[in-house]
């Protein structure tokens, strides 16, 4: 009931809407990346790709230049689902 109120109430605003929530996700970078830090023997970083809601949070063993290795795709992790939340990364 309250989600057909807000829409009839706020009806008169749709293009407003769209064209805002265009120029802010304009101004956001797509393929944003982390800057990558140490913890033990692994370098670990966090990175966007375009089109992708979710982030992809992989390491590299000893340095940068070694083979990537993704922990968690987000993307992957939240097909199929209505609602995804990884939570937490420690």
């Amino acid at each position: 009931a309250e989600n057909a109120y807000y829409d009839a109430v706020t009806a008169h605003t749709k293009d407003f809407q769209e064209n805002l929530f265009q120029e802010m996700k304009g101004r956001i970078k797509e393929d944003d990346s982390s800057v990558p830090y140490k913890y033990n023997d692994y370098w670990y970083s966090t990175r966007y790709i375009i089109g992708g809601e979710y982030p992809l949070y992989s390491r590299f063993k000893n340095d940068l230049s070694a083979n990537e290795e993704i922990m968690f795709n987000g993307n992957e992790m939240a097909k199929g689902h209505d609602y995804f939340n990884l939570g937490g990364i420690a």
